[in-house]
């Protein structure tokens, strides 16, 4: 177990829990800050797995393997390589790529280089200070920063919402089934 996100080297995932596959995480995490701004993860993922087996299921018709395991990749592995959830990620970077001269201005002042080859982590901690930053003084705006940054997409939070009242759903047909199961025995 590491410290924090990963500064580099493999990343283990399962899909599935099916067979164990690698993404290689560069310690040069400017290409990764690149994939999250555009909400690449069709690129992102086939590029860093190391199993070439992968990209095969990936191509193949008849596999189970497809598109929507990079994207439930991608979500699921982002805190891993960005340190914030996915599309925290990529609304960091699509925010510093939009405000360069900003955000590289920022970056000076608090002695961050946004050009080195850092870990994704490291960038994506210094593009959420500089947006704190500039909120600071405003607790209203700071709050609705948050918000904007970290609350999942409406797709995400609608499907998390159906599998949370599904969850429900099955435990509370389980819970009728045991009382009448229970009311059964009770009553001979």
């Amino acid at each position: 177990m590491t410290f924090g996100p990963s500064n580099g080297g493999l990343l283990p995932f399962r899909i599935d829990g099916g067979r164990a596959w690698h993404l290689d995480i560069p310690a040069d995490g400017r290409r990764l800050l690149t994939h999250a701004a555009i909400g690449d993860y069709t690129e992102l993922v086939p590029a860093l797995v190391v199993e070439q087996s992968f990209l095969t299921e990936l191509a193949d018709d008849t596999s189970s393997l497809d598109l929507d395991d990079c994207r439930t990749i991608a979500v699921e592995l982002a805190e891993d390589i960005y340190g914030v959830p996915w599309w925290t990620a990529g609304r960091l970077a699509a925010t510093a790529l939009e405000h360069w001269d900003q955000y590289g201005a920022y970056t000076v002042t608090v002695a961050h280089d946004a050009t080195a080859a850092l870990p994704a982590h490291r960038h994506i901690a210094a593009m959420l200070a500089w947006l704190r930053t500039a909120v600071s003084a405003d607790e209203k705006r700071a709050r609705r920063l948050e918000l904007d940054l970290f609350n999942p997409p409406p797709e995400l939070a609608t499907r998390k919402r159906l599998l949370a009242a599904r969850k429900r759903q099955t435990n509370g047909d389980a819970k009728g089934f045991l009382q009448q199961v229970a009311g059964l025995g009770g009553g001979g």
